[in-house]
């Protein structure tokens, strides 16, 4: 069997040594808006179900609905703001020690020989673990929005109450 010359196209760009794994990739789910509309939605979800649980839509009075408004984008800036924290504070190296030795205990009672490639001591673990450092900023960014709208529900709710 022969092959069939492929044809030649030119080619613009002369740098072909490009790496892959460092390529940017388009689409939605690179984009820097997805990160903060997923962030915002699942914000909105919690607040959502703060606000159904409490009652909001069965409110009687201003000051009900001030404070059941408060209680629920507060809830949503502790429990986003309050994951992105968590991930600074892993990122960080704060939890390294433990994930190591809970790591190390597991490996002892399940499995006796190691995997290749599984870092030999604690200093190899920190160094595998920390190559790529997650992104944070946008969780705290939009736990803060949810606070600061806590914060003028809760002015309203004083100044009605």
């Amino acid at each position: 069997m022969t092959k069939k010359p492929q044809p030649e196209y030119e080619n613009d760009n002369k740098n072909t040594n490009v790496d892959i794994s460092t390529a940017k990739v388009g689409g939605i789910r690179s984009s820097v808006y997805f990160k903060y509309i997923v962030a915002f939605s699942v914000g909105a979800l919690i607040a959502l179900f703060v606000f159904i649980t409490a009652g909001l839509f069965s409110a009687d009075n201003e000051a009900d609905v001030y404070k059941i408004l408060s209680n629920g984008f507060y809830t949503a800036a502790v429990l986003v703001g309050g994951t992105g924290i968590l991930v600074y504070c892993s990122s960080g190296g704060v939890f390294d020690m433990i994930s190591y030795g809970v790591r190390g205990s597991l490996n002892v009672l399940f499995r006796r020989t190691p995997k290749p490639g599984e870092p030999k001591d604690f200093y190899e673990y920190k160094v595998q673990r920390h190559k790529k450092q997650p992104k944070f900023l946008y969780l705290i960014l939009t736990g803060l929005f949810y606070f600061a709208l806590s914060v003028v529900f809760t002015i309203l709710f004083n100044k009605v109450a």
